[in-house]
């Protein structure tokens, strides 16, 4: 074959449209069927989770209110400190931001958790505190004390009252420090089954230094908006630039040795 002829077959090869089969192009979607059954799930969850936070009107899944979650809720529904509704005795709920419960075991909302003891002044249903306030009418001094704490005393027999106990607040909710004492008392004087060591059933108050729980979840709430916002928005920022940079020859072999790298160093 002469010299030309080399050329030219050469030439030819250059000119022929090569075809590369490169692995990525022949995948394709092996279960159609379990495809679709996922995109049909991600939808319909879609559709309650939007539906639930009022974005999607539905007459089946009723709004929801994630103020339930962060604060007490009364015997009749209302959320304290949240509901603008009037009560029996005249109460705004909006005004009333914790729930103290009854000895029946109903919460009725309160402006505040009790301080200390106090066994002349009581909370009370709404309906009772209603009838408590016409009874006491225009007395004032000693005369409303004795009236006020005799029919606080008998009301609570019905379970209908609830003297004020120095109580604590956590998540819109009062619950009785001296009965947590106890309950720390008992635990810590018990033994535990084999009659060895006494159980530690020290109480670790959840609200020492400050109302932490209900101060961090207002914190939330109010900057719900940044938080959003920026958490979202730099994320994805965040994540296209990660991209973007492993697109970098070399640069995905840095990240992944260097992050075995750094395991093995924390290790040793």
């Amino acid at each position: 074959m002469s010299s030309s002829e080399k050329n030219d077959d050469v030439q030819d090869f250059l000119n022929e449209e090569k075809t590369v089969d490169i692995p990525g192009k022949r995948r394709s979607c092996t279960d159609i069927l379990f495809a679709l059954l996922i995109i049909c799930a991600w939808t319909a969850m879609s559709g309650v989770g939007l539906a639930s936070v009022g974005v999607i009107e539905s007459e089946y899944i009723p709004k929801g209110d994630p103020e339930r979650l962060t604060h007490g809720l009364d015997y009749e529904g209302n959320i304290c400190g949240v509901s603008n509704v009037t009560v029996a005795n005249g109460g705004k709920i909006e005004n009333l931001p914790v729930a103290y419960y009854l000895p029946s075991g109903l919460p009725v909302c309160i402006d505040s958790c009790p301080d200390d003891d106090n066994y002349t002044k009581f909370h009370c249903d709404y309906q009772t505190d209603a009838l408590i306030q016409a009874e006491l009418g225009d007395l004032d001094g000693e005369d409303r004390t004795v009236l006020e704490t005799s029919l606080g005393l008998q009301y609570s027999l019905q379970y209908k009252c609830m003297p004020q106990v120095k109580s604590n607040s956590l998540l819109g909710y009062c619950y009785p420090k001296e009965g947590m004492d106890v309950i720390t008392e008992v635990t810590s004087n018990a033994a535990v089954n084999d009659g060895q060591e006494p159980i530690n059933g020290t109480f670790v108050d959840p609200i020492a230094g400050g109302e932490f729980f209900d101060e961090v979840l207002a914190d939330v709430k109010t900057s719900r908006d940044v938080i959003l916002g920026f958490g979202f928005g730099f994320s994805v920022l965040l994540g296209f630039t990660f991209l973007i940079l492993l697109r970098i020859p070399g640069m995905l072999h840095i990240v992944v040795w260097g992050f075995i790298a750094a395991i093995l160093a924390a290790l040793l």
